[in-house]
């Protein structure tokens, strides 16, 4: 369950942002620039919220956290693969990228891990001090 509902919004964002990739040059530079956003501030703000409200709802133990944050993580990779997969499918080159991709989907892990590591752990030491168990 919480697979999908972490996986929803990331393919269907970028199943919609592949569409404004084919329109043009200008639709592609804001595509990009919606996929950054995406990526790295919307998406690991929602999933780690959503993350924490299962657990909570569900009464998770700790473990399951770690679980949740794998999950948080593989979603911003994906969702950094798939920005690449629609400028590449726009008229880039698959096997020769250029640097200003690479620093977008860079710019892109780096915000969007940045920002769900430390949230994730945050919130499972709230939760951890709320239900006053060990952190194992």
């Amino acid at each position: 369950m919480v697979a999908t509902i972490d996986l929803v919004p990331v393919l269907g964002f970028h199943w919609l942002a592949g569409w404004a990739w084919r329109e043009g040059n200008e639709a592609a530079a804001s595509a990009s620039m919606l996929e950054l956003c995406f990526v790295s501030a919307f998406l690991p703000s929602y999933l780690v919220t959503v993350n924490y409200l299962l657990a909570k709802k569900y009464s998770a133990v700790n473990v399951y956290f770690l679980i949740n944050m794998l999950s948080v993580a593989g979603c911003i990779l994906l969702a950094s693969y798939l920005h690449f997969l629609n400028w590449a499918g726009s008229g880039g080159n698959y096997e020769h990228p250029d640097g200003s991709i690479l620093h977008d989907l860079e710019l892109e892990r780096l915000l969007g891990l940045g920002l769900c590591v430390p949230g994730g752990l945050t919130i499972l030491f709230l939760h951890r001090k709320k239900r006053k168990t060990p952190l194992t």
